[in-house]
């Protein structure tokens, strides 16, 4: 996926941290100040300059907020839209962000409001009504909860529901919390909010009320607001849920909108609303989840809900996965084998499911997950149907490396056939080197196969197809590509239309690069200017794709990370393989190749030859040596994947022998062993095997100087 922001903020605040000097609170407006004028002069690197001061200063998050409100919004869309710019105004943003929603929760604020919200005088109320509104939000429903189930004072009841109704939306997800409250009166009147809010995001939970609560009155007031949303009365309730669920997961007949992505979720325990923070990156898969089990406390017995939930679960690791060290997801990342624990109880077939419904919706990080799960819970004795054997065929590199590596971790028994279609997934993985997701939107029926083609003979490279926009732009926002392609007339969109989609969202899509399939080059530029990165001219191809594609992103820094745990995990279960069983040499001239990579994959690499590499990539394993000899572990793989090659093979090998001669006379005492215990292992001459005894001699007893 695109740069995580937090990955992107880390790096550039470490390198503020050696070079800031300490400014106080007014200098870091004065220096935003300044930048804005120099960003409206065009005088970038000057603007650049004055933006790193303002974040040395270290301004507070209710500085932060004061800045972004003295700034017109169409100076943070065009900092959005330069790289260098989109991490200082993301910053920015971010910390005025967690000064709103400190200010939203203002419980002495709240609760003043809440008072006035209650008072007889229609004034008073309506004004705070209105502040409740505006500045609280969802926060003020928690505060509302007392008068809403007061059955001493039903003036105070109308009032209450009459503020929650000027809330809106953002009072929903909380009332629905309240109506798992025991207190049939509170049931009856947040069903009452809810009829009057008219959010379609309640009616599972409304018609479960209008079928099956105890109390007649909750039943009546249920009934009557799923009427007015336009609900049927015979409608399940559990399949209503799930429908929603399936519509936060992908985006597509969701019932979100603009503005409903909230900082929380909400519960109801011990007699009350409880929050719990949702980074904005998981919300509607978070909302999934919710609802899944809201629909199986409906219907306990519903394996649907089941197979909902995992695959909630399943969109939360991906997002995490993707999502290369964002501090807002820390927490989430820290309950990750929680996570795990929560899809392993699952079961396998549930996974199955889950897995099917993610590739066919077009989840595939998500898909890549429940995999990973698959590999704890199937029985590799017997995977008939698993979709581990089906993804070693996937057109996605992703799912296709997914299921390889499982495959090989699991202790699969597997035939010949898909042995040898392991090994050369494997082979594959160990070379990617970076992961660059590319998403085609062209109507034209040869675009799917163009992008089969571009991204299976390329590295790194992932490209999906679509023929719809309107269809698949919800999805982008889960996992935003690095690269989106347009054809100049989309089906059921204008181009226009997904350019303002997209800089409405520059949380999202800050760093994704926008691609034109356009018949004329000079035209679409004159039209379209900087809001294009990059033409196809004369039809979508894969040799024109590519050529796209790398030009938009040179310069660009690779996201390696995702790519090299990949590469690195296909290294080790090769070298975990059983070479008499899988064909593992077939992948040796992947393996020379990715030994010249990152440390991790180089050591994996190594490794996977020492277990079954032949004499034929000797040479290539002592060019490794040679090159990266001041590199311990790498020095040390090396070393052991010549030492048992040799041994193996039953040859020394003269450029090995010298190799690691060299490296035995070195000052690393780690390599300097894993070479003469190389050179141990091969069959050399007695003559040089005496002369490494002599040279090796020790003398317990002798003196420190001879």
């Amino acid at each position: 996926m695109v740069h995580g922001f937090g990955r992107s903020l880390l790096v550039f605040s470490t390198s503020l941290l050696f070079s800031a000097t300490s400014l106080l609170a007014q200098d870091a407006k004065e220096a935003f100040q300044e930048g804005v004028r120099l960003l409206r002069l065009n005088q970038n690197e000057e603007a650049l300059v004055k933006f790193r001061e303002a974040v040395s200063a270290n301004p507070s998050n209710e500085e932060a907020y004061q800045l972004w409100k003295d700034t017109q919004s169409r100076v943070w869309a065009a900092m959005m839209e330069k790289d260098e710019f989109a991490n200082i105004a993301t910053h920015f943003l971010r910390l005025a962000q967690l000064e709103r929603q400190r200010m939203s929760a203002d419980a002495d604020a709240i609760q003043a409001l809440v008072k006035k919200s209650l008072s007889a005088d229609y004034n008073e109320r309506s004004a705070a009504n209105a502040e409740l509104m505006s500045k609280h939000g969802e926060y003020a429903v928690p505060f509302l909860v007392d008068a809403l189930g007061n059955a001493d004072n039903d003036a105070e009841q109308s009032y209450a529901i009459l503020a929650l109704d000027r809330i809106g939306r953002a009072a929903t997800l909380p009332l629905l919390a309240v109506l798992q409250s025991e207190s049939a009166l509170l049931r009856r009147n947040a069903a009452a909010a809810l009829l009057y809010i008219e959010d379609t995001r309640a009616l599972p939970a409304l018609l479960a009320l209008a079928a099956n609560d105890e109390d007649a009155a909750v039943r009546e007031v249920a009934a009557r607001a799923v009427a007015k949303l336009g609900g049927s009365a015979d409608a399940s309730a559990v399949d209503t849920y799930l429908s929603q669920c399936e519509g936060y997961l992908t985006g597509k007949n969701s019932q979100l909108r603009d503005g409903d992505i909230r900082p929380v979720l909400w519960s109801w325990q011990e007699g009350k609303l409880v929050p719990r923070d949702v980074p904005a990156a998981i919300f509607p898969y978070e909302l999934s989840k919710d609802f899944a089990y809201r629909a199986l406390d409906v219907d306990p017995q519903s394996e649907a809900a089941v197979v909902a939930l995992t695959r909630a679960y399943s969109a939360i690791k991906a997002v995490v996965a993707s999502a290369d060290g964002d501090e807002a997801l820390a927490g989430v990342a820290a309950k990750l084998p929680q996570i795990d624990d929560a899809m392993f109880a699952a079961g396998p077939a549930v996974v199955r499911a889950a897995y099917a419904a993610n590739v066919s919706d077009g989840l595939v990080p998500a898909a890549k997950e429940a995999l990973d799960v698959l590999a704890k819970v199937e029985d590799p004795s017997d995977l008939q149907g698993s979709p581990l054997l089906e993804s070693l065929e996937s057109n996605d590199k992703r799912l296709r490396y997914g299921a390889a590596i499982a495959l090989s971790s699991m202790g699969a028994k597997l035939e010949p056939q898909k042995r040898q279609e392991v090994i050369a997934a494997l082979g594959d993985a160990v070379r990617e080197q970076s992961r660059r997701i590319v998403q085609v939107i062209d109507s034209s029926d040869a675009a799917d196969g163009i992008a089969r083609n571009a991204s299976s003979g390329a590295k790194g490279l992932v490209v999906e197809a679509s023929k719809s926009a309107l269809t698949e732009l919800p999805m982008l926002t889960r996992f935003p590509p690095d690269v989106l392609v347009l054809e100049e007339k989309l089906e059921n969109l204008l181009v226009d239309d997904v350019l303002r989609w997209m800089a409405k969202r520059p949380e999202r899509f800050a760093n994704t690069k926008v691609v034109l399939i356009t018949k004329d080059k000079a035209a679409a530029e004159q039209t379209w200017g900087d809001k294009i990165n990059g033409y196809i001219e004369g039809g979508l191809s894969v040799e024109g794709l590519r050529a796209a594609v790398d030009t938009v992103l040179d310069g660009v820094p690779l996201r390696n990370d995702e790519a090299d745990q990949v590469a690195a995990k296909a290294a080790d279960a090769i070298s975990k393989l059983d070479p008499k069983v899988y064909p593992v040499a077939d992948a040796s001239a992947q393996l020379i190749e990715a030994a010249g990579l990152k440390e991790a994959v180089a050591v994996a690499s190594l490794e996977a030859l020492a277990n079954a590499g032949g004499a034929q990539q000797l040479a290539g394993i002592v060019s490794i040596l040679e090159a990266r000899k001041s590199e311990p572990s790498v020095c040390k793989a090396a070393c052991d994947a010549l030492g048992h090659i040799m041994s193996r093979a039953g040859i020394a090998d003269q450029a090995a022998i010298d190799a690691l001669s060299a490296i035995a006379k070195g000052e690393d005492q780690a390599c300097k062993t894993a070479a003469i215990t190389a050179l141990g292992r091969a069959p050399i001459l007695p003559g040089l095997r005496a002369k490494l005894m002599r040279d090796l001699r020790v003398d317990p007893g002798a003196g420190a100087d001879q």
